[in-house]
Order: C-alpha cells, then structure tokens, then sequence
C-alpha cells in the first residue's frame, strides 16, 4: 500500500473519490445549499478533495513563533461547477499572496475569527480548466494558538521548545493545524505531506514521517520530512528545539524518542517497553500502518501525532519516579496510530472511536503484562473514576455527538472512560475471537481512510452475524448507564449460617432514562466451604430473579466477577431473611446504606445502644456505644469489600440484626 501512495497521487484521488461517494454516500451537493464547507460535526461533500501539502517555513524568530512561509496545496476537482470554490482555513497569520497554477489569483475571508468556519475561499480562474491544482499561499507573522485560559491547541513556545499541538479542547473549531499552514482544516480530507523547515544552526526539527537534515547554509538549517500515507491535517505537527535521540530496538521499525539532555535517563526507563507495545498492537490491530514511530517530549500535553507522538513531559518523569514502565499514556498514543490515524473519523461527532479504543487499549496492554484480572481491575478504575470524578463535572451525556460546553469542552473526559467500558462489554458480547478479528478486519478494510460509527457498527454486525442495534442505542447514541438494586433471599440460621435461595436484580432508572437491555450482570458467590461460584446473567427487563440451590454462602458479590466489567450503579443491596429470625426487632428501627454511608433510625431507643459489626468470618471489625441517640450515622469507608453482619444491642438484648455487603 505504501508504494501505491508513492507512485500514483491520480489513482490515490480516485479511490479517495470512489471511497467519498460509495462508503458513506453522501454525495449529496443539495446540502451545499446550507453549507458550502464541512463544519467540525457536520461533513459536507465538498467539490475538490485536496492531495498533498508540501509547506516551506522559515523560522525568523523562534521564540517569538514568527515565520515567512509558504504552502503549496495539490488538489484535484471532483467535479466543477460555476459556484465551485477552493476552501482553506488559515488563522492568526497574513497571507501576502495567493497562486492557482503559478497565476496570481484573488481570494474572499469568509466570516470572522468568532466563526467555526472562518476561511478563506478561491474562485478557479475561467480560462484554467485543469482538473489537478496547485495553489500556492504565501503567508508570515507570528503563530498563534487557540487562545484562553486552556489554551492547547496550535502553536506553543515552551521550556525552551517551539512545537504544535494539532486540535483545541474549547474553541468551536477544533482542528488547530489552520494556526501554523494554511490547509483544509477537517479529518474528512485526508492528504500526503512534505515539509521544508528552515531554523538557526543547532536545533533539531521534529515532524511527521521520515526526515532528516539536507543542508547548512549561512547559520541556516534545512530539515526536510516526507510522510508517505495520507494524514488528516490535525494530526500533523513540528517540534524545534535541542533534543537528544534516543533509538529504541526490538520490534520491526525502531521507535526513536526526542528528549532534552537533561530527561535522557528517565526517557529511558519511561519509553523501554514500547518495542514490545508495539509487537503487542501489531498482533491485535495488524501490521503497523506507517514506516516511522517516535515520541517527541513537550511540556503542555499528550497528542496522537501521525508517527511522531508530542508526549506529555511531566509523565515521564512521574513514570520514572514510580518505577511504572507500564507508561499507559505512552500505549495510549500509540495506539491512535490505528485508531484515529490510519482510520479518521469523518467528523468530529464520532471522536469516541479514537479516544475510547486509544483509552481501552490502555487496559489491552494491561492483559497482556499482567493478566486478564489486570485487565478487568484496569476496566473497575475506569468506572470509578467516570462516576466519581468525571460524571459530577462533565454530567451526563452520550458517546456520540455530544454537547460542548465549558464543562465537557471537544474532547470530554467521558468518551474516554465509558467508551473503554462499552467496548469491553462489547468484546464480551461477541466473544474474544469474534472482536478481536473483526476489528483488525475493520482497520486493514478502512486503512487510511475515513470511518463513522454507523460504519463500525455495520461491519461488526456483517462480521458476527449479531444486531448491534440495540447495543450501540443505549451506549452510544444515548445516555446513562443502569441502576441496579439487588435483594438475596436467605435463611438466616441460629448456627450464624447463611442460605442463599435466589438472587433477585432490578433496573431502577431515571424516568427520563430507557431500560437498559442485554445487560451481563456477573454473580460472584463465596460458599462456607471456600468455593467460588462466578457466573454472569442477562437481564432483559426491569427484574430478574436468579434462583439458587440452598447454598450455604459467606459473601455474595455484584460485578466483581472474573469474566467481563458492566458499566452499572449499584444503589442498594439488601438481604430478606426468610425465616424471619428477627422477628423482635421493633418495627421503628429503619437502616439504610448508600455509598458505605450507613443510617438507623431508632426513635423509640431512650437508653445506650452498642452497635458491633462482624466480618464473614465473625471477627469484630467495628464497635460502638450510643446513648440516646434516634439516629446513628457511621461511615464505613475504612472496612474492606465483603460480607459483614450489623448487631444492634440494647441491656444485654440482641434487638436487630442485618447484612450488608460493601463493594
């Protein structure tokens, strides 16, 4: 595949053609009508499909980020009309001047830097009817960024490095690459790209593809690099400063990593296991689909370059300092190379597909080290922290097209951790061989191109023969995640055994929320004996009771299994004892547990009250007196998971007895 990128840019642009109007058939230019240019969550078939870039910058002044330049934009027309126009998006700089085909040509601003489409638009000469393009833009000034108080995306000069960071997390226009080279700024238009970088003698250029110093002339370097598949514009960058090169051996492609002198030693140990990352990712996702692979360290943040990764240089040394040659980040980029380089959502609506396969890659690479339970522990973190962390910030909203606001900004924290937890609920849904096949199938199908999610959902469908419609509704399209109470039916015996009858499982969700169907529910039972009992059910509707044969049981355990992490809410977990043993108990006394907060009222209790608490083993892990007290609140975030029994006595008299598990 490389070569025929190499060989042929005319055959490239009809396949690139073929792929617009067959894949996802909308060629549909009555939506011109609306909008001439695609916006970041809107694809628009647009009347050219741009082949290579090929941008000359000369540094003037690094740390002031000025530049003179120019980019020459090879594109081809699909078709042409007498409205058709050339777009392009450039912002913060001044164009001097404007070529089509080597000819001075005038152009149009469209809107205002306020605008998710400001751009500038070319009207073809009358007279020049070729169907191939080049247009030249020469331009300068100094380079600028997304601006704000979390300015991210664009160009940074920082701890003595100037580098460029390719999407913005709270500008409504998201591709960022329009703050450095004049371009078509949208994942739908994917091209080749050549670059000349001209710096002051003694810094090191850093960019996509293969490339290397050309010359030194008069104080003046030339660093040129060359990616030879096509790349979505936001996933280019540059990076100028004083690096060191550090190669790092054992897969079938070197992985070289750029670090300042000083972060060598701990670049070393943070980026050793990546050889074998890379192995890994090849085995599960298919032949690496580019010919270079490197990380380059900055100081702002991580980003998914197309082979050249900017990595977060903090990190580093966190790894280092923790001994943690895992380095999930490290996997994470690495794992866009597939997952959003080679295979570019059409638009930023289906952003999930990179973050979350990238972010479940994560608990991937943790299987592969450390075992399956690693992974399933990995996936339980992630759920945590959606809950805890990221749901309180972010709200509630879907995978896909969500809402950006301040608080969940382009890239919201939730496509990552939900997403990871839905595609490994999807994994189990089909089984380990089926996903795994079919989504290498997927990215060797889709190589350098364009995806969707309705696209993902289709071939996994064709693939294993299962309708995913139903799935990808209630975890994809829409919002929320079931809230499940569970109730155990025992027989609380004299002798402090338990008998388990049934197990019964309800769905308790939001009236605004739908019911959440297909749902693997994982039943982990510890028996008196030390057995383990670790089985998953489906749920398809509001309850499901679970019978059991009369087992004697110790612990009883909900989405702690050995088999898959369901992306679930357990509100309340209650044990009906059905011989009744506490049949003294007074009817006044009401207990409650929520999130290891634990509440009884006891409005009739006048005089000292000694609350014990008994792990399964009956070794006393809490106790206290109360005097006069109708209500009693204890947090119980210090005992650990499992079964406990609650003992309430009054003058010597046990008067309530309960259960509870602790998750």
């Amino acid at each position: 595949m490389k070569n025929f990128y190499k060989t042929s840019v005319t055959l490239l642009c009809i396949v690139f053609l073929i792929n617009h109007i067959n894949t996802f058939a909308k060629n549909d230019y009555q939506n011109k009508l609306q909008s001439a240019i695609s916006t970041p969550t809107k694809f628009i078939q647009q009347d050219f499909d741009v082949l290579s870039y090929y941008p000359k910058i000369h540094f003037v002044d690094i740390p002031n980020k000025k530049v003179n330049a120019e980019n020459t934009i090879t594109f081809v027309w699909l078709m042409r009309t007498d409205t058709s126009k050339f777009y392009f998006h450039l912002r913060g700089l001044s164009i001097d001047s404007v070529f089509y085909n080597n000819k001075l040509v005038s152009y149009d601003k469209v809107g205002d830097t306020t605008s998710a489409t400001y751009h500038f638009e070319i009207t073809p000469p009358k007279l020049d009817l070729a169907d191939t393009v080049q247009v030249r833009i020469v331009y300068h000034g100094s380079m600028t960024n997304e601006g704000g108080v979390q300015a991210w995306g664009g160009v940074h000069y920082q701890d003595t490095t100037l580098f460029a960071l390719g999407v913005g997390f709270l500008n409504n226009y998201v591709c960022t690459t329009e703050h450095w080279m004049p371009c078509y700024d949208h994942p739908s238009d994917k091209a080749l790209f050549k670059a000349d970088f001209y710096t002051p003698d003694g810094y090191t250029v850093v960019s996509n593809g293969i490339g290397s110093l050309v010359s030194k002339n008069n104080g003046i370097s030339l660093w040129r690099y060359n990616l030879n598949e096509p790349v979505a514009t936001y996933l280019l960058t540059f990076v100028i400063g004083k690096f060191e090169k550090l190669t790092f051996s054992g897969a079938n492609i070197p992985i070289i990593v750029y670090a300042n002198s000083q972060d060598t030693i701990a670049s070393n140990y943070a980026f050793k296991k990546t050889p074998e990352m890379l192995n890994y990712f090849t085995e599960i996702y298919g032949n690496y689909p580019f010919e270079s692979l490197g990380y380059v360290l900055t100081k702002l943040g991580s980003m998914e370059s197309q082979t050249m990764i900017n990595f977060f240089k903090p990190l580093v040394f966190a790894t280092y300092s923790q001994k943690d040659s895992m380095n999930l980040t490290a996997a994470h980029e690495m794992s866009h190379q597939w997952l959003g380089n080679s295979v570019t959502p059409l638009d930023f609506r289906d952003a999930w597909l990179n973050e979350s396969f990238a972010t479940y890659s994560e608990s991937l690479w943790k299987e592969h080290i450390l075992g399956f339970q690693s992974y399933l522990l990995e996936q339980e973190n992630k759920m945590t922290k959606y809950f805890k962390n990221i749901v309180p910030l972010e709200g509630i909203i879907p995978l896909y097209d969500y809402p950006r606001t301040s608080a969940t900004s382009n890239y919201p924290t939730t496509i990552y951790y939900k997403g990871a937890l839905v595609l490994g609920m999807l994994r189990f849904k089909l089984g380990d061989s089926v996903f795994f096949a079919t989504l290498k199938s997927y990215l060797n199908t889709y190589q350098y191109q364009n995806s969707s999610t309705e696209l993902l959902k289709s071939f996994f469908e064709e693939h294993s023969s299962q309708n995913l419609t139903q799935f990808f509704n209630q975890w994809v399209y829409k919002v929320g995640w079931p809230k499940i109470d569970i109730t155990l039916n025992v027989d609380e015996l004299p002798n402090n055994k338990t008998i388990l009858h049934s197990v019964l499982i309800e769905q308790n969700n939001p009236s605004d929320w739908e019911l959440f169907l297909d749902l693997p529910m994982s039943i982990t039972i510890k028996k008196s004996d030390g057995n383990i009992i670790d089985t998953v059910v489906t749920m398809n509707g509001n309850a499901l009771t679970i019978p059991f044969n009369d087992i004697p049981i110790d612990t009883v355990l909900i989405n702690k299994g050995n088999k898959v992490k369901t992306l679930m809410q357990l509100q309340s977990y209650k044990i009906n004892n059905l011989l009744s043993v506490q049949s003294n108990v007074p009817n006044s006394i009401h207990f409650n547990l929520y999130e290891r907060n634990l509440s009884i009222s006891l409005p009739e209790m006048k005089d000292e009250i000694q609350m014990k608490i008994y792990d399964y083993l009956g070794r006393e892990s809490f106790s206290e007196n109360f005097y006069d007290k109708q209500e009693i609140f204890i947090n119980l975030q210090k005992l650990n998971q499992g079964f406990y029994t609650i003992t309430l006595i009054n003058k010597g008299n046990l008067i309530y007895s309960n259960k509870i598990i602790l998750q």
